[in-house]
Formats: structure tokens, sequence, C-alpha cells
């Protein structure tokens, strides 16, 4: 079980790569070795404010400002911060 807060990274920091970050328009997701399972895009109150099982979505209708990004895969969770410009 995790903490309170943003789940920890459990794949280490080369795994799994959303880019561009920050991000205009589109994101991408790279899973190496692994299946996307879902994509949530969070506010730092928490709100869930975009979710989907593509690995190249839109953050457009996103105001700019810092999200979090938790991705499910079959491996497991990988969290971290998404700036959009």
């Amino acid at each position: 079980s995790y903490p309170l807060g943003v789940p920890e990274n459990i794949f280490g920091d080369s795994s799994v790569k959303l880019y561009p970050n920050p991000a205009k328009d589109v994101v991408r997701l790279e899973i190496p070795g692994g299946h996307l399972n879902r994509v949530s895009i969070s506010n730092p109150s928490g709100q869930l404010l975009l979710e989907t099982i593509d690995t190249e979505f839109s953050v457009s209708t996103l105001s700019s400002g810092i999200y979090f990004a938790q991705v499910l895969t079959d491996r497991g969770i990988f969290s971290c911060k998404l700036i959009r410009e």
C-alpha cells in the first residue's frame, strides 16, 4: 500500500517516458516492455481532469499549470508531474 499523496514511481526513472514535458497540445507515452491500462491526469487538489487508454493524448483542454499524471500499466504504477504550457 502507498502512503497518502502521490504514489512513488515503482519502475525506476527511465522505464516510462512521458513527453514532451512541458507540453502544449499532445503528450506521448513510451512504456518499454509494458502495456498501458490507463492514464489519469489530476490537478494539485486531486480532481481528476482527464482519463485515457491511449499512449498519445491531447492536453489542449487543460489550462496552463502543473498537473499530476498517473500511468497504470500491467507492471504497476508510474506517477510524475506534467506541466501544461
